[in-house]
């Protein structure tokens, strides 16, 4: 499992190194962290009877005509410099036996590599806005093709409308980094929270460029969101459990590690 440390403590210690404390702390989130994902594990191989696919759920190429940032925009930069080929390459090497794609509203790469015979589930990622809060969600859309693309394009300033058509054209969409909050914005109420709970059967909680305890925090909010609790929140947001997801009462967890620079690819 591979991560980096932005946002971890880094005071104390000469020298700069960690202290006692600060290693404790962060050996605690990882033990949690390596026990909730093993837990997952097991259920998944249980059910699939003992055979499972491993990938790197969110990772982007060079193709990318849209970087999720504005300075990268301006200056004309790709969101990463990976080749497809180079990138599917590092996958297998690392270890994985399924591959995808997720560049910025962008499913080309994965369409390109699929039409010279690789095995690629077409995927993209989107920034939908969720009325009437100020903030916008990440969400990580599976088994798109061109026409979606554009159509998820359009519809992402309306989560509601954009979950919906990915319903009605049996696309998988999940919501990614819950608790990342941009540079700037004020962090969202837990009403934000609990309307994503109502619109997500799948949530990204391991990613290898938030810090070990943001993932953490993930991880204990879909352990969080039980039957009872979804229910629960259903009833009081006036919501139809069912409206968005497969999977009205079940939430499940994905990881990827939003490689851009070929380090981190497949490691996560």
């Amino acid at each position: 499992m591979a991560h980096q440390g932005r946002g971890l403590p880094r005071e104390a210690g000469r020298g700069g190194s960690l202290s006692g404390e600060t290693r404790s702390f962060r050996e605690e989130v990882l033990q949690e962290l390596r026990g909730a994902f093993a837990q997952a594990r097991d259920r998944l191989a249980s059910a699939a009877g003992g055979a499972l696919l491993t990938a790197d759920l969110d990772c982007r190429s060079a193709h990318s005509a849209r970087s999720d940032f504005g300075y990268e925009r301006l200056l004309g930069a790709p969101d990463s410099f990976t080749k497809g080929e180079e990138l599917l390459k590092l996958l297998r090497a690392r270890g994985r036996s399924a591959f995808t794609i997720t560049n910025p509203g962008d499913a080309t790469a994965c369409r390109e590599l699929t039409a010279k015979g690789r095995d690629v589930l077409p995927a993209a990622a989107f920034r939908c806005r969720l009325a009437p809060f100020p903030g916008r969600a990440r969400v990580l859309v599976y088994g798109l093709d061109a026409a979606d693309e554009l159509r998820l394009g359009q519809l992402a300033e309306d989560l509601d409308a954009f979950l919906l058509h990915a319903r009605a054209r049996d696309l998988v969409a999940v919501l990614s980094r819950p608790f990342e909050v941009p540079e700037g914005e004020a962090a969202p109420p837990s009403a934000w929270f609990e309307h994503l709970a109502m619109r997500f059967d799948t949530i990204e909680v391991m990613h290898g460029q938030a810090d070990l305890f943001q993932c953490l925090l993930a991880v204990r909010w879909v352990q969080s969101l039980t039957p009872a609790r979804l229910g629960e929140i259903a009833a009081r947001l006036g919501v139809d459990p069912g409206r968005f997801v497969r999977r009205p009462l079940e939430r499940s967890m994905t990881g990827g590690s939003g490689d851009r620079a070929g380090l981190l690819a497949g490691t996560v």
